[in-house]
């Protein structure tokens, strides 16, 4: 056994069980390791993988680190009220009496972002707590996801994909009384919560980088001709294997505000096969590519074998051996046997008499 683990079961040899172990000097290696890959963004904890309260406030505590990525509006206000300033709501919440607690205290609305995706997320607030409330903090939340075609590769977190789409929503924000926008988030699950596993996958990360590079820059621009952007959080993003150009090189990654730090996640399976995510990735000519009709082998069908099979036929099995080749261990019927191929391509005496 590796000498670290060997300490840790001598320091716990005398507590009982269950009890929880953190590793502190991994854990920190690891949270100086975080910010040296962030590249000078700042890191966004996210409380949902990490649920001892000790260890947000002294992960907070070290450079490179601001705010907490909450799981719920309850815990949000909970965590407001042990000093913590600067929280963002992962989802879109639900929850009445979350709702009309945060309204209540001053502290919390100015410390809280609610996350919204759509006008009816801010209809159903107003439903909940009446049009009237103190103004909300929201942030707007962006499908990361990559479409290809009819194939949609990542997770669906929100309605919000193009940049159209953002400045419609940030424009009905702010016409809309109660509410402050002051943020954009962006999750590319598709990225970060898949392992480099098999080649397909590497393809698809490289390709979603590619493309949400380009259309990320161009959301935020979208949202900030409606509001002053206080946060432009992007999710567990990591380049892939062979990607070697770094975020802070890009210029749409000049805008992010804030990356995620939190358990890696694997997504379920995609309900798409490896070969056809290969054959979208690398363009229609490939999907194509050995489909000539012109080379075919192209079988004559005789005017008898249009005929309904008999019974007799059915009984030996001939009647599959005329359309689709003679069964295994199947003698085809007397005179029957192959058809003889047909090349349709026109010879070439065919050719210079036509000219």
């Amino acid at each position: 056994m590796p000498q670290p683990f060997d300490r840790l079961l001598t320091a716990t040899t005398t507590l009982d069980t269950p009890f929880a172990l953190v590793d502190a000097p991994a854990l920190w290696a690891n949270a100086d390791d975080l910010v040296r890959r962030a590249g000078g963004v700042k890191v966004r904890v996210a409380s949902k993988s990490v649920r001892v309260r000790s260890i947000l406030e002294q992960t907070l505590a070290r450079d490179g680190f601001a705010g907490i990525m909450s799981y719920s509006l309850a815990e949000s206000n909970w965590l407001v009220d042990q000093g913590i300033d600067d929280i963002l709501l992962a989802y879109p919440t639900t929850s009445r009496q979350a709702l009309k607690d945060l309204v209540a205290d001053e502290r919390r609305r100015a410390a809280i972002t609610v996350m919204v995706d759509s006008v009816e997320s801010l209809d159903h607030i107003d439903s909940l707590i009446g049009p009237n409330h103190p103004e909300i903090r929201v942030c707007i939340d962006v499908d990361c996801s990559l479409k290809l075609g009819p194939i949609h590769l990542g997770v669906r977190r929100s309605p919000v994909h193009t940049p159209r789409q953002a400045r419609k929503l940030a424009a009905a924000i702010e016409q809309r009384p109660g509410f402050d926008l002051v943020g954009v988030m962006f999750y590319d699950a598709q990225i970060a919560g898949l392992p480099d596993s098999s080649k397909a996958v590497r393809l698809v990360k490289k390709r979603s980088v590619a493309e949400l590079l380009a259309r990320r820059g161009k959301v935020v621009a979208a949202v900030a001709e409606h509001a002053a952007l206080e946060i432009v959080n992007a999710g567990g993003h990591r380049q892939p294997r062979g990607h070697r150009r770094r975020p802070r090189h890009h210029r749409a990654h000049r805008r992010l505000r804030a990356v995620l730090a939190g358990a890696v996640r694997r997504l379920r399976r995609f309900r798409v096969t490896p070969r056809r995510i290969l054959r979208a990735l690398r363009g229609p000519q490939a999907a194509t590519r050995h489909r000539d009709p012109v080379r075919r082998r192209i079988h004559r069908v005789g005017t008898d074998q249009q005929e309904p099979p008999t019974a007799a036929d059915l009984a030996r099995g001939s009647h599959r051996s005329r359309h689709r080749g003679r069964r295994r261990g199947a003698e085809p019927a007397q005179g029957q046997g192959r058809p003889p191929a047909v090349d349709r391509r026109p010879r070439r005496d065919a050719v210079r008499q036509g000219r």
